[in-house]
């Protein structure tokens, strides 16, 4: 049996289904698709905007946890509704050292409930 945990910082607290994920590659425009019931490595999901100052702020501690995790430990930054315009110019100032993938109707977002950041 596999568990998943998802963690948030939020006012509110609610259970969701974790859906397969299905979002674009940043800069690539590749599709990556994970079904998280099949997926043998543990997947840490940051979602994040250009404009979220905490965002910026944990950046520091997931760089740092994500250097000393295992290697069957996959970090993966989700943008939520930013445009390729404003990751680019966001990422020259804040560079994330792991993959960021590209929610840009926030589809996937609030599939998972997360109305905010």
């Amino acid at each position: 049996m596999k568990f998943f945990l998802l963690l948030f910082l939020t006012l509110q607290s609610h259970a969701y289904e974790i859906k397969p994920l299905r979002l674009e590659q940043y800069k690539t425009d590749k599709v990556l698709s994970i079904n998280f019931e099949k997926e043998k490595d543990v997947i840490v999901l940051n979602f994040w905007a250009s404009w979220c100052t905490s965002c910026i702020e944990e950046l520091p501690l997931l760089h740092e946890l994500q250097r000393g995790s295992p290697n069957h430990v996959r970090f993966m930054a989700i943008n939520a509704g930013d445009s390729e315009k404003k990751v680019k110019k966001f990422l020259k100032k804040n560079p994330f050292n792991y993959e960021i993938l590209m929610d840009k109707t926030k589809e996937y977002s609030k599939s998972l409930g997360i109305e905010s950041l």
